[in-house]
């Protein structure tokens, strides 16, 4: 049994502050369910006006928002309350970008976590997000929200293979494509770019609502299916995304789809993998790492790879000059390569 210690001690700081993570979580879903951030978008300043327009008592008000503005949500001066850049176009509820719908499905992804210490003692998923039957029940909502997150990303993706330059026609595959995030910019960049893009079919419905809000229907054509059941032409396209699915595929399944698109790709096409990797300890990052679990939870076989493990698998499947798409300060990594 450990007693208490004679020596000067170290208050438990870590612990604390994955712990208030769970207060910030809340007051940011809540804040942005009673439209705070929309109220001080539109000039409201001072906590009364904000009350007034969001329905909530001054005191609650002018507490939600001095935490908004500890957690830099919101920033403050003589003039009372702003929204700040992130919060203006992730947080307010009539941007294109706005994050709501991921607080939506929230407390359905929470029930996994839940269950936590039965999973790790039982070694047997929660659920099998990775199925088509379980897939189609939760793939729309999750692809749904995820847009905002990821539209950042797949814009400098779009940037970075010089894709608004591109005099020739562009094929584009978007494999496992969700909302379509991945391929929207690159679409968007240039209307030489035609994007076929391959999920379930019920998941293929949530692309063709972001494809026709961003403006880009016409360029798409959609492949329905799961991609180990449809046969993909081969020296085909010009560019394949597969954005955040290889770590619900498992190892196994994983080189098999690098293999496969590896095949439909023009020799010298490109391959953009984004995914969340882990180190070469597999200890962190720190949500790379907690994503591992999130995997256990809610796959059969499901993972995450350092970047040398996905890099060989790369080499592996057939492509060469690998190199990383420049990110700072973020928990998503995206490899491109070239078919050889």
């Amino acid at each position: 049994m450990i007693g208490l210690s004679t020596k000067s001690l170290n208050p438990p700081h870590t612990i604390q502050g994955l712990m208030q993570g769970q207060w910030a979580g809340a007051i940011i879903s809540t804040a942005a369910s009673l439209k705070i951030f929309d109220a001080v978008d539109l000039g409201f300043r001072s906590p009364d006006e904000v009350a007034r327009e969001s329905g909530i008592q001054p005191k609650a008000a002018e507490l939600l928002l001095n935490a908004l503005v500890g957690v830099g949500l919101l920033s403050q001066d003589e003039k009372g309350y702003h929204t700040t850049e992130e919060s203006h176009y992730y947080l307010v509820s009539t941007s294109p970008l706005y994050v709501g719908k991921f607080f939506e499905i929230r407390p359905k992804s929470q029930e996994a976590w839940m269950n936590l210490g039965t999973v790790l003692k039982t070694g047997k998923p929660y659920n099998e997000i990775n199925k088509q039957e379980t897939a189609q029940q939760f793939f729309p909502a999750l692809a749904a929200a995820l847009f905002s997150i990821n539209y950042a990303y797949a814009k400098k993706l779009a940037e970075f293979l010089g894709m608004e330059s591109r005099q020739q026609p562009v094929k584009v595959l978007d494999v496992a494509c969700g909302s379509a995030v991945w391929s929207i910019p690159m679409a968007r960049e240039n209307k030489g770019v035609h994007v076929e893009a391959l999920d379930f079919p019920v998941v293929i419905e949530t692309a063709r609502e972001f494809t026709e809000k961003s403006g880009v229907s016409e360029q798409y054509s959609y492949l329905c299916g799961d991609w180990q059941d449809l046969a993909l032409e081969e020296d085909k396209y010009d560019i394949a995304v597969l954005g955040h699915i290889l770590h619900s595929e498992g190892k196994g399944r994983s080189k098999e789809l690098l293999s496969c698109v590896a095949k439909s790709l023009k020799k010298g096409g490109s391959i953009a993998v984004a995914e969340f990797l882990v180190n070469e300890h597999r200890n962190g990052p720190a949500f790379s790492s907690m994503f591992a679990i999130n995997m256990y939870l809610v796959t059969t076989n499901g993972c995450v790879f350092s970047k040398d493990e996905l890099t060989e698998m790369l080499k592996e499947a057939g492509f060469t000059n690998v190199r990383s798409l420049p990110l700072e300060d973020s928990d998503t990594s995206v490899l491109i390569a070239d078919r050889a």
